[in-house]
């Protein structure tokens, strides 16, 4: 466990037998909460907070996500002072703005500008989860470009996403299972802090010079059962990987808009694997309209010959209709391990 002196030393005039309200912290007592937090993690080794679930036992994840949200400042410690290359230094761009390279220490990073629709509340919590999390198969968050609307920085992951990593890589059978090892092994890891990642499909499973799984874009992020509202204010996503019950809330007895959870992340863990081992999106033939009639009346893309029995075996556990009957991450993961073992 964390002790309670690495947070009270942030705090001043904090009882030695006490830990106040993180997220009531107000002012200075909330700005050097913030920095210690960020300082800290920032120049710990990542294989030093890593453990066997990449938890670092005791760290109040929740509160310091929520009081990075409310201060809205921006600690020191992850303030970076990064270059940004001249077009053509676009690397991607979408609904949430822009993605360019840059560099910072002479080495390749990627520069997340949003677009004038985000809030900086909504930035730093995206920063939070990802700079916090600290798992071998997660991207994660180096710093931040402090202007009115952060700039999140991360390492350039220069194969892409999976998607485009596999149509120009000879990857057979077992490496694509591998592939998917990581992605079960890094949603464990997180659904394991209860944090929900909300938005997980192809394009926000980055692939790193080595070959590995990386998964970032932590806008959708949030903690399962939060009541709190999703950033937007609506689900964003591609249909085919939406859980029926984000679909059709009603149908659940859930409350609309409905936000993602633990396991609405599993469902849409089957639709990527799917779309790993096809090479295109469930239902892709569709639009968006007639997707979600077909998830909500329990219609599922049949068996394409890529993918071996037991691995389909699990994408259709994932897609129950029922969110209670599907497997959690961390049995998901334990299955895909020995998928890879047998490929």
């Amino acid at each position: 466990m964390v002790p309670p002196s690495f947070f009270l030393a942030a705090i001043p005039d904090a009882p030695d037998d006490a830990l106040p309200g993180i997220v009531d912290l107000k002012g200075d007592a909330a700005a050097n909460f913030l920095s210690h937090i960020y300082d800290t993690c920032h120049r710990v080794s990542p294989l030093t907070r890593y453990t066997s679930r990449g938890v670092v036992k005791g760290l109040p994840y929740r509160e310091i996500v929520k009081l990075t949200q409310r201060f809205e400042g921006v600690p020191a410690a992850v303030i970076l002072s990064v270059h940004e290359s001249p077009d053509p230094g676009i690397l991607g761009q979408g609904s949430y703005g822009r993605v360019l390279l840059g560099t910072f220490q002479s080495q390749d990073v990627a520069i997340k500008v949003p677009n004038r629709r985000c809030s900086r509340k909504a930035i730093l919590k995206e920063f939070a989860f990802g700079f916090l999390l600290c798992h071998p198969h997660v991207l994660r968050s180096l710093g931040i470009i402090d202007t009115p609307l952060p700039r999140i920085i991360t390492s350039r992951m220069i194969n892409g996403h999976i998607g485009e990593y596999l149509r120009v890589s000879d990857s057979g059978l077992k490496d694509m299972c591998r592939l998917v090892t990581e992605i079960a092994d890094a949603l464990a890891y997180m659904h394991g802090l209860k944090i929900v990642h909300g938005d997980l499909r192809v394009p926000n499973i980055l692939i790193d010079s080595g070959g590995h799984v990386r998964i970032g874009d932590f806008g959708k992020s949030g903690f399962d059962g939060s009541t709190a509202p999703s950033s937007g204010g609506e689900l964003i996503g591609a249909a085919g990987y939406l859980a029926p019950e984000l679909v059709d809330p009603e149908a659940f007895e859930l409350p609309d808009p409905v936000r993602p959870s633990l396991r609405s992340d599993m469902f849409a863990f089957g639709s990527t694997v799917y779309e790993i081992f096809e090479g295109k999106p469930p239902f892709s033939r569709l639009n968006n309209v007639q997707i979600a009639v077909r998830i909500s009346h329990r219609k599922r893309c049949s068996r394409p010959r890529a993918i071996p029995e037991g691995l389909w075996e699990l994408i259709s556990c994932c897609w129950e209709h029922d969110p209670s009957t599907r497997p959690d991450a961390e049995t998901v993961h334990d299955r895909s391990r020995t998928l890879v073992g047998g490929a």
